[in-house]
């Protein structure tokens, strides 16, 4: 049985002023047993000791229209997850704002909140509500992910054929942090319906999810066995 602990509070807490942030209810939430610093950049809070400083991304909302489109479900997350033989690890989901925005749009649908220009795509929004649950349903279900390049990143790919309707891809990073909010470091890196214009994913070795995560873990190298594939379209 898998028990999942959250250990980062939502970026969204703090935007009240300063001095109304409750610090006691804060610190008890990171176990932070010092003075809590706390400053921010444009997109996440960092909180804690600065020795060992925690990171926060959260994704800002979307208003299109008057509607509001909340993207709380995809705030980073932190969670334990036990192993069959019992070894327990902390996971970090990290979720790209390619999880809810595509590259084609209207000006007026344009996610003012990227450092590239992108726009939000209801589609990919709606899906993504559903992508922190998928994410801890593959590390109990183990498949097997592509291994493939994006400007030299290794990345891993998944085809879900039956995701709430639609052709599933997702694209995910795997690390493992030399600091010790996590043992498992996995970014989203992107996650979309497939579309008819989308082109096959070049790639070379297929692994199983837990194949990927132990070689992080023990710092071993995956095989290199490399075969010819094709560009795809985020």
């Amino acid at each position: 049985m898998n028990h999942y602990n959250h250990l980062y509070a939502p970026k969204r807490l703090f935007h009240q002023k300063i001095k109304n942030i409750n610090y006691d209810v804060i610190k008890h939430t990171l176990h932070v047993s010092n003075k809590l610093n706390l400053c921010k950049d444009r997109y996440c809070y960092y909180f804690g000791k600065f020795s060992e400083i925690k990171v926060m991304q959260s994704w800002a909302s979307f208003v299109k229209d008057e509607k509001e489109y909340d993207l709380s479900h995809l705030d980073q997350l932190s969670f334990e997850f036990t192993r069959e033989e019992g070894q327990k690890l902390k996971i970090l989901l990290n979720f790209s704002h390619h999880c809810f925005t595509g590259h084609v749009g209207e000006d007026e649908w344009i996610y003012p909140h990227a450092s590239d220009e992108r726009y939000f795509c209801e589609t990919r929004y709606n899906l993504s509500k559903n992508l922190p649950a998928f994410m801890r349903s593959l590390l109990d279900t183990n498949p097997y992910f592509l291994r493939t390049f994006a400007e030299h990143r290794e990345q891993f790919f998944y085809l879900e054929n039956e995701f709430h309707g639609e052709t599933y891809r997702l694209f995910i990073e795997i690390s493992c942090p030399t600091k010790n909010y996590a043992d498992v470091r996995i970014d989203i890196r992107s996650a979309y319906h497939e579309e008819a214009y989308a082109l096959p994913v070049s790639g070379n070795t297929w692994f199983k999810l837990w194949r990927v995560i132990d070689a992080k873990l023990s710092g071993d190298s995956l095989p290199k066995n490399k075969t010819r594939g094709r560009a795809r379209r985020r």
